[in-house]
Parts: C-alpha cells; sequence; structure tokens
C-alpha cells in the first residue's frame, strides 16, 4: 500500500466532521483557525487548502464574533468528505442578519473579511452563503489536490 493509498484510507476511517462550540468571552478568531487547520491537517488535505480554510474560519469567526446576536452560543462546524475532496464549514451565531461583502474604503480598518471568503473559496471551486436569516454563514470548497 502506498502512502497516498494509506492517507485516503485513513481518511475514510476516521469522523470527518467536528464541531467547536465557542465562548465568545474567552476565544476569538486564532482558535477557529487552529481547530480548522489541525482537523484538515490530520485528514491530509491539501496544504493549500488548509491555509485557506484557516483564513476563512477567522473571518467567519470574527464576524459571528461581531454581528452575531447577544447572549446566542456560537459555534465552528466543519466536515471533509473524502470520497468527493470537499470541506464544508459553518459558523452558527444567532443573527438575524445575513453576511454580505460590503466595500471598504482604503482608510476602512474592516469591511474585508467577506471578499476574502468569497476570493478563497472561489479559488477551490466553492461557493459561500448564509442560511435564511443569517443564522449560519458556510462555504464548500473542492480539494483539487487531494489524493483520489
Amino acid at each position: 500500500m502506498t502512502p497516498v493509498q494509506s492517507a485516503a484510507g485513513f481518511a475514510a476511517c476516521v469522523n470527518t466532521s467536528a464541531q467547536l462550540p465557542v465562548d465568545a468571552v474567552a476565544l476569538d478568531a486564532r482558535w477557529a483557525r487552529r481547530f480548522v487547520t489541525g482537523f484538515l491537517a490530520l485528514l491530509e488535505v491539501s496544504d493549500e487548502v488548509v491555509a485557506d480554510m484557516g483564513v476563512v474560519a477567522g473571518e467567519l469567526l470574527a464576524n459571528a464574533l461581531a454581528y452575531g446576536k447577544p447572549g446566542e452560543p456560537v459555534s465552528v462546524q466543519l466536515s471533509y468528505r473524502p470520497k468527493s475532496a470537499v470541506v464544508r464549514l459553518q459558523v452558527d451565531d444567532g443573527s438575524d442578519r445575513e453576511a454580505v461583502i460590503r466595500e471598504a474604503g482604503p482608510d476602512d480598518t474592516g469591511g474585508r473579511g467577506m471578499a476574502l471568503v468569497q476570493a478563497l473559496t472561489a479559488e477551490h471551486e466553492g461557493r459561500w452563503g448564509t442560511s435564511a436569516g443569517g443564522r449560519s454563514t458556510w462555504c464548500e470548497v473542492h480539494d483539487t489536490g487531494a489524493a483520489a
């Protein structure tokens, strides 16, 4: 058995989904990045997707903590489907507002996160969106560098 076959077999037999409940007081976007990159690296997802999904996770969690409904729990859910090489990331924040891409001015210190999410998602033949009412923001990407 080659290392590639071994990796594919490993991902096929382990739990390929995980959830991180977030205490908004104690955690920040760094924890989402670490959770996502560590989990995807364990499943031997390509380095490029691991890095980009870490950025996306940080942006989605930062958005949830900044704009989510106060007092509502926040969670990060992650799954990987080895057969289709699809990574799905979802952040739930209880908000009633949908995340949107806005145009940030050159002097603005924020407002670029969802544009970054869109660009990184598109780079991996993916898509992003929000649930009806804005409670969840999610993205799916294809790991075209994954071993088949």
